[in-house]
């Protein structure tokens, strides 16, 4: 985007998003609710900065395109699961960089992702990667700069793996919150054996979708709480899972599974009875968190 672009996006308060990059409202909405919380899980005032930014763009009577209005509430099961999943990522990707300081985060799908200000004082060089609607919108955000490149383009477009990597003499971490499950299960596996190829050595983290609930029958359910509870659009449905992380390690020749991380597990109070569902693997690894390292150390 050229100044003058930028200038009138900023001044208009227009924000164009599709579908998918509009889910990115949500998250941004849930961290920044919790940030109010007199003890929140997750403590981002910059994610509640960028939320009072963006609001008026999205509420402007003259705006082209308005995502729905639902997708700024934080509902409260979803508000918990956002803020305990950003902690992990921040835990997994604070302890990367005190192992590799000149090391390079790269989000895939950032969103309005500010993980770079609430773990960027442990080192490292962060690039943030989506499309040229959620960079564009970016650029317009207070306090948005990072050490590393914003790249405005689609993650199957492999070019911004030679950008990504521009000087990077460490291994790589690459982070994909709240992405492959929008993704068809073909372009993922493409997606990551890329990667490997690529960037041996390097790790990833990811957060997956279980098959399990895509199936007929059930995606129907799926996509009336994605619609008409949390507001998102026609468009942006789950379009692939996986049942277990080691479908996920076929993806590459040697990818080893890390770790793994369900958001029931935690010994938080504010999940509830929810809790009671980590005895159903189903349910306990119905969306969940996979640290994986590409290609053998």
């Amino acid at each position: 985007m050229d100044d003058a672009t930028k200038n009138t996006a900023a001044a208009t308060g227009r924000l164009h998003l599709g579908d998918v990059p509009a889910t990115a409202l949500m998250t941004l909405a849930c961290r920044a609710a919790e940030t109010q919380l007199e003890r929140p899980i997750l403590r981002d005032p910059l994610a509640a900065e960028w939320l009072a930014t963006l609001r008026p763009r999205l509420e402007s009577p003259g705006a082209e395109s308005q995502p729905s209005a639902r997708l700024l509430e934080a509902h409260p099961a979803t508000q918990v699961y956002v803020a305990l999943r950003a902690r992990e990522f921040d835990r997994i990707t604070a302890a990367f960089l005190r192992r590799h300081p000149q090391g390079v985060v790269t989000t895939l799908g950032c969103g309005f992702d500010t993980r770079f200000a609430r773990v960027g004082d442990s080192g490292g060089r962060f690039v943030e990667l989506d499309v040229p609607e959620i960079i564009a919108a970016r650029r317009v955000l207070p306090r948005a700069e990072t050490d590393g490149p914003a790249i405005a383009c689609d993650v199957m477009d492999f070019g911004w793996m030679t950008e990504a990597a521009t000087g990077a003499e460490a291994p790589m971490l690459f982070l994909a919150e709240g992405l492959f499950m929008y993704l068809k299960r073909e372009a993922a596996e493409v997606l990551v054996g890329e990667l490997e190829r690529r960037f041996p050595g390097s790790e990833m983290v990811c957060e997956v979708f279980n098959s399990f609930w895509l199936a007929p029958g059930r995606r129907e359910g799926l996509e009336v709480k994605l619609q008409r509870e949390l507001g998102f659009g026609p468009g942006a449905m789950f379009r692939s899972g996986v049942a277990e992380a080691a479908e996920l390690a076929a993806w590459g020749r040697n990818i080893e599974i890390l770790g793994e991380w369900m958001h029931l597990d935690e010994e938080e109070a504010r999940l509830g009875r929810l809790r009671k569902l980590r005895h159903f693997p189903q349910f306990r690894r119905r969306q969940w968190v996979v640290h994986c390292r590409l290609g053998g150390a």
